[in-house]
């Protein structure tokens, strides 16, 4: 044995050996590719690593603006597997991953979630000008398995909203102010994408004209503001509310009494009577079609607001991050949601689904 190789005195402790890994066994992601996030195989060892970093670092940025640490767990470890996979997010990587996730048995709730997750993050490389805008909607249009409606967003779609906007006039024919309340409602839940809770909160205050049309200025969750565009019909609506109003109170949709015919209280409508006044519209729109054209489990408030993100995302130059500034939510990854469920309704619809 040579010098070098000197054995230890016995009972010595081994000395510790270092491994050093990266915080990602995948391939790198290209920072700034034309049209995908790849990494292309034949570079260079040295440019292979940089551009691994690249990605880690890109992952690990998006990841951070996830406010749900659980969410943020499990959107960065799908994202990673896809990269670690195939080495580039393409249409074409992305399908070929949900169907190997198929073939070894995960739940299709597991692929579907996996799916948005690449997409949130898509989203998010576009909006920092890692990818093309146009690359968004070939990404959202690879389809996850279906859950048979059970996870899916529920949504009124725009032949039910004018059902809807229809049978306020059919339920009472005598009573102009409940019927212009239940039209304001239906119009601002549905046409403005408002949570009940902000309906609630508006104030007429906060409708304003602008050069380039109506906005509402929306409280939203926890005290967060947003401005979100007004349709014209949706304006009219509220104008043919206030104007039946004795005095123009503070509330843009006020509760009413129950007195026939139905008085103002001065106070914004409640959660619930808004509840059970999409339910009733949604009883009537049935009546009326002899059908059940509006089905019980669709009829609630957040069933409008999901149909104003579809019909949203169908209108030429959509982008996630619009979207998410207009349905006030904080983490992109709850309106990437909407680009799933997207797919299955790729039809042209109206933005104001009651224009004349």
């Amino acid at each position: 044995m040579s010098d070098a190789q000197t054995s230890k005195p016995p009972g010595a402790p081994r000395a510790a050996r270092t491994r050093t890994r990266p915080p990602c066994a995948g391939p790198g992601l290209a920072p700034a590719m034309s049209t995908v996030l790849a990494l292309r195989p034949d570079e260079q060892l040295d440019t292979a690593a940089a551009r691994q970093a690249a990605a880690i670092t890109a992952v690990e940025s998006w990841s951070l603006t996830l406010a749900s640490p659980a969410t943020r767990k499990a959107y960065r470890h799908a994202v990673l597997r896809l990269l670690s996979a195939h080495g580039e997010i393409t249409p074409t990587t992305l399908a070929a991953w949900r169907d190997e996730q198929t073939a070894a048995g995960l739940s299709r709730a597991t692929i579907r979630q996996r799916l948005a997750a690449v997409r949130a993050f898509a989203a998010w490389a576009a909006q920092t000008g890692r990818l093309p805008h146009e690359q968004l909607r070939d990404l959202a249009a690879v389809q996850g398995p279906r859950l048979s409606g059970e996870h899916a967003p529920t949504a009124i779609g725009v032949a039910q909203l004018r059902a809807l906007d229809h049978a306020a006039t059919a339920l009472w024919p005598e009573d102009p102010l409940r019927t212009a309340q239940a039209r304001a409602a239906l119009r601002l839940l549905g046409g403005c994408g408002l949570r009940v809770a902000e309906l609630a909160g508006a104030e007429h205050a906060d409708l304003r004209a602008t050069p380039e049309g109506s906005v509402l200025h929306v409280h939203g969750k926890r005290g967060r503001r947003r401005t979100v565009p007004v349709p014209e019909s949706v304006h009219a609506a509220v104008g043919e509310l206030h104007a039946l109003l004795e005095t123009r109170g503070r509330p843009l949709v006020p509760a009413l009494s129950g007195h026939k015919p139905a008085r103002p209280l001065g106070r914004p409508v409640a959660v619930r009577t808004t509840q059970a006044l999409i339910a009733r519209l949604a009883l009537e729109a049935n009546r009326a079609a002899a059908a059940e054209l509006v089905p019980v489990d669709v009829a609630h408030p957040h069933a409008l607001r999901h149909g104003y993100a579809l019909r949203y995302l169908a209108q030429p130059g959509a982008t996630l991050a619009v979207l998410q500034r207009r349905l006030g939510h904080t983490d992109i990854a709850t309106t990437a949601k909407y680009l799933a469920a997207h797919q299955d309704t790729l039809e042209p619809a109206p933005v104001d689904p009651w224009a004349r």
